[in-house]
């Protein structure tokens, strides 16, 4: 990725760029002749003056040895790697303006160090004065000229008078991926709920002065006439073979503002709360005796009303606390906000954030189970500690919280509080489910395609292992046609179709989704039976929710093993009828 040919030529007569202001904010604020971060003495904790300088951890510091103590910088979710990853030279300029009319500019670039022509180089250069501080190599300085800034910002459409107190972000030659559409529809799907909000408000502006604008009413009424496409924008679902955090579709952001919308209280909400997971530093929040304090008990009250406001479409607004305990001894409780709704497959996505931030891979932009969408949100900023404690477990582009976090290392049990948070909506489901399916046994559920589907022959008996799975053999009464006269299924096929019911689908009966599981990569092992993995799609490609059985044997066995055990699959034998 680059220009081909002569680079100097191609800046001098045009050059694409990409600029980012903001506005209505502070700018990059503290001592910009800051190096290094100073520290309380005797401690690893730093000085206010450096955890509150923006600009030193923006423009400066490296590794996480240099983080602030409450987030990292670019903790409103522009990661500082996100701008020179843009740029095909790994380019970006910055102008600031502060609250008191003070300006500053500089720029940098991240390389590759490398070895040319006898000299070493190291990986980063800087824009800035000339004079280092105290000759020290790392010692720029931001230029202070305003005739020299207000040329830059002619030069490069910058707004950014010393009457404007904010940041732009220049960033030169940008990757040919980013266009003004992908660039709105990523911006839209990772800060929507902040938009709803009206705490934030896009426009994106061409050369040619076209102009692109997401405001909280606007965004509304592009949902309602169904005029978002992610698709026709050159938005993939996947990126690199990884789920692309700025995709998403009409369906799932429109479930999305009814999940928002749920959280303010408007619609069809029904709010229960939660049970606390307890104090007890050797009792991590994801661990079973945790789980039984939070979740509502089986047969109780207040699970049957649950489950039937669930299943009826109505929202679940469900609150709840997580203690945070320190290794100084001193636990604190933070409060989130969880919301489940039963919706269309293809709408349901589990999105979590902290404050207005969204973290789209969190769960890789899956659901929490088939059929469910979900919001989980700790807002409140520095006031609510759970807030801050996941502001310090995000890694540096934002994207979800990391389980093995170091930086919460005063505190007992990060990564289960991490699991915690990640498994809670999925155990929410599985135990309504397990409330709504105990008049029937899923795993007995067997599907024909056969013409007469009121006489359906049981040719198996299949039973739920306690682990994970099913065992499949014949009946102990043998096997039998609808007159009682002997079958045998040696050399017949089948096709076994494995996967997860929707929540509370109205007929339990009806095939499990296709997507819902991968069978190919569960353990299979037969006896007086052949399994393979050729099941092919019509669209070309494996089917890999489905294998193909051949009996050999009248007295088969087929046992699978590796379902998840708490949302209580179903599997579809289906004969082939040559």
């Amino acid at each position: 990725m680059g220009y081909e040919g002569d680079l100097v030529d191609k800046v001098s007569s045009d050059m694409e760029v990409v600029v980012i202001e903001d506005y209505n904010t502070t700018g990059l604020v503290g001592n910009v002749n800051m190096l290094k971060g100073e520290r309380k003495q005797g401690t690893s904790d730093f000085k206010k003056s450096t955890d509150e300088n923006t600009f030193f951890w923006f423009l400066r510091s490296t590794g996480n040895s240099l983080r602030r103590t409450k987030g990292r910088g670019g903790s409103n979710a522009l990661g500082k790697l996100t701008f020179p990853l843009a740029s095909k030279v790994r380019t970006f300029f910055v102008v600031t303006t502060r609250e008191d009319g003070s300006r500053f500019l500089c720029g940098q670039s991240i390389v590759r160090t490398h070895h040319y022509r006898g000299e070493d180089y190291e990986g980063k250069l800087f824009f800035a004065e000339p004079e280092l501080i105290q000759g020290n190599r790392y010692g720029w300085t931001p230029i202070r000229d305003q005739k020299l800034i207000d040329e830059f910002c002619s030069s490069f459409n910058v707004n950014r008078p010393i009457d404007e107190p904010g940041t732009s972000i220049v960033v030169l030659m940008p990757v040919d991926e980013i266009t003004e559409k992908k660039l709105g529809y990523g911006t839209l799907a990772n800060y929507f709920i902040p938009i709803l909000d009206n705490q934030l408000k896009v426009e994106i502006k061409t050369y040619e002065g076209d102009l692109a604008e997401f405001g909280a009413k606007n965004v509304r009424r592009l949902l309602k006439e169904k005029k978002l496409d992610w698709k026709e924008a050159g938005v993939t679902k996947r990126l690199n073979s990884k789920p692309n955090p700025a995709w998403s579709s009409l369906s799932r952001m429109q479930e999305l503002e009814r999940l928002y919308d749920a959280k303010e209280g408007t619609g069809e909400t029904v709010v229960f709360e939660l049970g606390t997971p307890p104090h007890d530093t050797n009792k991590a929040p994801d661990s079973d005796d945790s789980w039984i304090r939070v979740l509502p008990e089986e047969k109780s009250k207040k699970l049957e009303e649950m489950t039937e406001a669930f299943n009826s479409g109505k929202f679940l607004k469900l609150t709840g606390l997580i203690p945070l305990k320190s290794k100084q001894g001193q636990v604190t409780e933070g409060p989130y906000t969880l919301i489940l709704h039963k919706t269309d497959v293809e709408a349901a996505e589990a999105h979590f954030y902290r404050d207005k931030i969204s973290l789209p891979l969190v769960k890789k932009k899956e659901h929490v189970a088939q059929g469910v969408s979900s919001l989980f949100i700790a807002e409140g900023g520095e006031k609510n500690p759970l807030a801050a404690f996941l502001r310090d477990m995000e890694g540096p582009a934002h994207l979800r919280w990391n389980k093995f976090d170091k930086n919460n290392k005063n505190f007992f049990h990060v990564s289960s509080t991490n699991q915690f948070i990640t498994k809670l909506g999925k155990k929410l489901v599985a135990r309504m489910m397990s409330s709504s399916s105990d008049k029937e046994a899923i795993w007995n559920k067997i599907f024909s395609r056969g013409k007469q589907e009121k006489n359906i022959v049981h040719y198996f008996d299949i039973q739920e292992l306690e682990e994970g799975g099913a065992v499949v053999t014949a009946p102990a009464e043998g096997i039998k046609d609808k007159d009682g006269n002997e079958i045998d299924l040696r050399g017949k096929e089948f096709i076994a179709r494995v996967g997860y019911p929707t929540p509370f689908a109205q007929n339990l009966k009806n095939p499990p989704h296709r997507n819902a599981i991968d069978t190919h990569a569960m353990d299979w092992s037969s006896k007086g039976a052949e399994i393979f993995f050729d099941v092919e799609a019509r669209e070309g490609g494996l089917c890999y929710d489905r294998v193909r059985i051949r009996i050999t044997d009248q007295d088969f066995r087929i046992e699978l093993q590796g379902t998840d055990t708490e949302l209580k699959a179903q599997i579809a034998l289906n004969e082939v009828v040559v």
